[in-house]
């Protein structure tokens, strides 16, 4: 049985092609605000050592688009011989992840396919070595990374080292290159790296914790989620000394602060610089109604209002929604080029052309009997 399927005509063409467009702009719009950055926190530890000291060294570059983050840990192991101290989680960062061991660099290791295996009981072996329960085999962790915000992972995702220590302190410290959280829920960009401190909740020991935030190559101000700092402030170097953990998560923001005309430009926004231009627009048109009815003061109807109608609502649109562009490109850079389903309101076409074209014809009526009145 053969089916016959008509030919697509060149307007169902334009219109498939449009609804296409539709879609993909559609499918944009639904994502999320948020592009998360780098995914870091503290370290796991092993059940077998004291964690003495966190040392937290971030450095911001000069565009906040990355940090380095240099953490160090002073350990002292209770027994010695070949074993993995530390077990990192660290996602999305954007150079090599290196772990120097009492001055010496160690090698990342892989998770061997032994302890992929459930059954044989490997894996619940290495991960009861640490402080974390022994998983099932879909078991998923958790890291506070803010406010009622978590990221999960598998502990497939944990990086860890084997390394021969000897009983008493070390000095373990881990080096790499994060990328911040972009938030583009506003017309500006906001910008923020986040540390999770929450696996220090499971350590065996808490010593103290030592966070410097070096801000010098930016130099301009930053925000956290931690108290003032113990010294300097953090258009600079900041630094904060604890002996308890101060939140689950450390949370360094940046927005780029605009001059007063680019603040008054998104204060005044869209509809604003809209109503502007449609009013400026009708003044013309109102002058050209009334020329054509001096003109044709006879006639009953005005082709000036009619096709002036339809072309100054159509305007309306097509002046509201680049306004949206014409706004970002003043901000530059740092606009976040995000603003949902704007387009949608071309929908409200003919109840604004039958709104505007009712006070254009009022203006006519009025007019011509005036005129009229005035023969």
């Amino acid at each position: 049985m053969l089916i016959q399927v008509a030919p697509i005509g060149k307007m169902n063409k334009y219109l498939l092609l449009l609804c296409i467009l539709l879609a993909q702009t559609s499918y944009a719009n639904m994502s999320s605000p948020i592009l998360r950055g780098s995914m870091l926190s503290s370290a796991y530890s092993s059940k077998d050592i004291d964690i003495l000291k966190e040392k937290i060294v971030i450095t911001i570059s000069e565009d906040f688009d990355t940090a380095k983050y240099d953490v160090e840990y002073i350990i002292k192991s209770d027994i010695e011989g070949k074993q993995m101290p530390l077990l990192f989680h660290a996602m999305n960062y954007s150079e090599n992840f290196t772990v120097i061991v009492d001055g010496n660099p160690v090698s990342i290791i892989s998770l061997p396919d032994k302890f992929k295996t459930f059954p044989d009981g490997a894996f619940s072996t290495f991960i009861n070595s640490f402080n974390i329960n022994a998983p099932d085999q879909d078991k998923r962790y958790s890291i506070a990374i803010g406010d009622k915000e978590t990221y999960e992972f598998t502990p497939y995702d944990l990086k860890y080292f084997e390394v021969d220590l000897g009983k008493g302190e070390h000095t373990i410290s881990v080096h790499y290159n994060a990328f911040p959280t972009v938030d583009k829920s506003d017309w500006i960009k906001s910008y923020s790296f986040h540390y999770s401190l929450s696996p220090a909740k499971q350590w065996r020991s808490f010593g103290t914790l030592d966070i410097t935030v070096n801000n010098s190559a930016l130099a301009k101000e930053l925000t956290t989620n931690l108290s003032t700092p113990t010294s300097g402030n953090t258009k600079g170097i900041a630094h904060w000394s604890f002996n308890k953990l101060p939140d689950d998560f450390i949370v360094i923001g940046y927005k780029p602060q605009k001059n007063l005309l680019i603040r008054s430009i998104i204060a005044f926004g869209p509809a604003g610089f809209t109503i502007i231009f449609i009013i400026l627009l009708s003044g013309l048109h109102i002058y050209f109604i009334k020329d054509y009815r001096r003109k044709n003061v006879q006639k009953k109807r005005s082709a000036v209002v009619i096709i002036g109608s339809m072309l100054i609502s159509f305007a309306f649109f097509i002046f509201f929604l680049s306004s949206f562009s014409m706004i970002d490109a003043i901000i530059g850079q740092d606009a976040s080029g995000r603003h949902g389903y704007v387009f949608l309101v071309i929908i409200f076409y003919p109840l604004i052309w039958g709104f505007y074209w009712l006070i254009m014809v009022s203006v006519d009526h009025m007019t011509r009997d005036k005129l009229l009145e005035n023969s």
